[in-house]
């Protein structure tokens, strides 16, 4: 079932209070956000024209597997943009790539042992709406691409795609790691991560079967579970 509203905290928030409520894969949907989060509880910019909203799912898989799901999450985002014309890549973890910037990222968060699954896109607006600072680092496909993307046909195949792909953490990782690699914008670039308040620069190789990054470090390579890409060199 789909719950839709005009305004919400965000949809993230509204999944959380309402959690027993809801069956796996409800999708609430909001037309706008005034509380609207990404990863360390930054803010995130949510106006109309934006697709913003969450789903849930019960996972029959391990807790350690969890780290997977924004991965899954951001490979069947791309997978269903790219059926509407939008060729954009992945920042490892969660966020979504246009033309070197954001037009989307991924919350995902574990509540009494199901996962809420959060997704943004900046979708039908104009870059305008943004402040000069987050004009530098985030961008719109509207903007970009001069196209106006129907949002209830990409968020039908956006679920669809999770629904499909969320099978691969128990059957297939090795095919989770092709398909980020597939997608990935900083495969094979000196990158710099910061991650547990240090920083560490080397040559990314993608992830491993459990979603962990691999850095080569002057030649030994070192993985990590969690952390932020914060510069890249052009190669």
């Amino acid at each position: 079932m789909i719950y839709r509203f005009n305004i919400l905290s965000s949809t993230n928030d509204y999944t959380k209070k309402h959690i027993d409520e809801l069956k796996d894969w409800d999708i609430v949907v909001a037309n706008a956000q005034v509380k609207g989060r990404g990863r360390y509880q930054r803010q995130w910019y949510s106006p109309k024209g934006g697709l913003w909203f969450s789903t849930i799912v019960s996972p029959d898989f391990m807790t350690e597997d969890y780290g997977l799901v924004p991965i899954i999450t951001g490979i069947s985002v791309i997978k269903a943009l790219i059926k509407f014309g939008v060729n954009a890549g992945l920042k490892w973890p969660n966020d979504i790539i246009l033309k070197n910037k954001k037009i989307g990222g991924i919350l995902s968060e574990l509540v009494k042992n199901r996962i809420i699954i959060g997704i943004g896109i900046n979708l039908n607006f104009k870059n305008e709406l943004f402040n000069q600072e987050l004009k530098k680092i985030a961008t719109t496909i509207f903007s970009e691409l001069d196209k106006r993307i129907p949002q209830e046909k990409l968020l039908k195949n956006i679920i669809s795609e999770i629904q499909k792909n969320i099978l691969l953490i128990k059957k297939e990782r090795d095919k989770i790691k092709e398909l980020w690699k597939k997608f990935d914008i900083f495969k094979g670039k000196e990158i710099e991560i910061i991650s547990g308040n240090k920083a560490y620069k080397g040559k990314e190789y993608g992830i491993d079967e459990d979603g962990k990054l691999i850095l080569n470090i002057d030649g030994n390579d070192q993985k990590f579970i969690s952390g932020e890409i914060v510069s890249s060199k052009k190669q």
